[in-house]
């Protein structure tokens, strides 16, 4: 029987972007005569596959995949509806987790964790707690209930929203440094009605697309390549953003007086070149944590 051997680099270009999660899992590919594919998995295992396995990235699915998902959370005074978004869905992002078999881990941050960078308190940037958990796994207990909570981080936080050099601030942070998994992927989860204005000073720029200063996509994602050991050809993240995208939503959103948004650009481009999911703060779903 004729076998073709696929490489990772031809396979990635079936579909749509990376498949970080699978790839880690796969020994090798072989295509086979009548178009399947021969897939062994890390384990040792083997299965049959078509190509729509392929693409909808259901690889070696009996192994359990690693996910550290960090959520940002805009805590500033026009945020309370949105979180309240993100907290009803979050049973159905749990039982979504559940049901791929992954071995998950759920922290939260906020877009004001920079702060830590200006008046040397790591607290800004340390992980949210709720019940004595900020770290969440299968195993915590009252998982959604807690989930939940963390979500609603209030809205007392700064307008000076910055959720990537956030990001960056609770990554870097000693106090988090059991949460990043060296074998697991990276997802973050952006939840903002505003843009990102990260830049080296405490002097607010909101709205100065324009100024040099500006942390850069670029150096966002470098940041994040060297942190996950990652290249143009392999991410081991992704970003997905929860925000305003286009005039439309956001003229729909100054009609509440709850809101006061901003079109998030770099939040879109960001998303975009990591592969993440864009979801509109004004047609909601659940955000698919692959």
């Amino acid at each position: 029987m004729k076998k073709i051997i696929v490489s990772f680099v031809a396979l990635i270009t079936l579909g749509n972007g990376p498949l970080p999660t699978a790839i880690n899992d796969i020994v090798s590919i072989i295509r086979l005569s009548n178009g399947n594919y021969d897939v062994l998995c890390k384990d040792h295992t083997r299965e049959i596959v078509n190509q729509q396995d392929i693409l909808n990235n259901n690889l070696c699915p009996h192994i359990s995949q690693k996910l550290d998902i960090l959520i940002v959370v805009d805590n500033s005074g026009t945020m309370a509806e949105a979180q309240e978004i993100l907290n009803n869905y979050a049973g159905e992002i749990i039982e979504n987790l559940k049901n791929k078999n992954s071995e998950f881990q759920i922290a939260v941050t906020t877009t004001e964790a920079y702060k830590s960078y200006f008046d040397q308190e790591t607290a800004w940037s340390k992980l949210r707690s709720h019940s004595g958990h900020s770290i969440l796994t299968k195993g915590t207990p009252n998982l959604v209930s807690v989930f939940k909570k963390l979500v609603l981080q209030g809205t007392n936080g700064s307008g000076d929203e910055r959720a990537f050099q956030s990001i960056k601030a609770t990554l870097e942070n000693s106090h988090n440094s059991n949460f990043l998994r060296e074998d697991a992927q990276l997802q973050i989860l952006i939840l903002s009605d505003e843009d990102d204005f990260s830049h080296e000073s405490p002097k607010y720029r909101g709205g100065q697309y324009n100024y040099d200063g500006l942390l850069s996509i670029k150096e966002t994602m470098a940041f994040l390549d060297t942190l996950t050991n990652s290249d143009a050809t392999n991410r081991s993240y992704s970003v997905t953003s929860i925000a305003v995208f286009d005039k439309e939503c956001q003229d729909q959103l100054y009609g509440n007086p709850l809101y006061s948004p901003r079109i998030g650009l770099r939040y879109s481009e960001l998303s975009e070149k990591t592969k993440g999911e864009k979801i509109s703060l004004c047609d909601p779903t659940v955000p698919q944590i692959m």
